[in-house]
């Protein structure tokens, strides 16, 4: 069984791995708590650096907001308005089908290098190569 049209959008979109993933619903678990970089590290056990770097990318994806707290940012769960039903899709069929959301995350990069490699075999046909 396929998963949600929408909710395979969205991935395909916005989540580049696992990991990221799983910070995103976290927070949206989390709903207006804010959390460290450290804070999600510890909660999900991954490395803090990692963490960081998801956070700024769904951070500029528009689905969790910052906010300068001391030294460092804090984020919590905020997604652009009519995303957060897509989200919480995303989070049952995790929950449900969690095969077929990593499936969906890894086949990405393979579609997309195979996309790549068709336009090369394309360009050398035309070219007679």
């Amino acid at each position: 069984m396929a998963l949600n049209p929408e909710v395979e959008r969205f991935i395909a979109a916005h989540i580049h791995s696992v990991e990221q993933l799983e910070v995103l619903l976290l927070l949206q678990r989390g709903g207006k708590r804010e959390w460290s970089a450290q804070d999600v590290s510890r909660e999900l056990a991954s490395h803090p650096h990692s963490v960081e770097s998801r956070l700024l990318d769904l951070r500029a994806r528009g689905l969790v907001e910052a906010r300068e707290d001391g030294p460092g940012l804090t984020y919590r769960f905020a997604p652009l308005a009519g995303v957060d039903a897509t989200i919480a899709a995303l989070q049952q069929a995790y929950t449900e089908r969690r095969v077929a959301v990593i499936t969906a995350i890894f086949a990405k990069p393979i579609d997309s290098i195979r996309t790549l490699a068709d336009a090369f075999r394309i360009r050398d046909r035309r070219e007679g190569t």
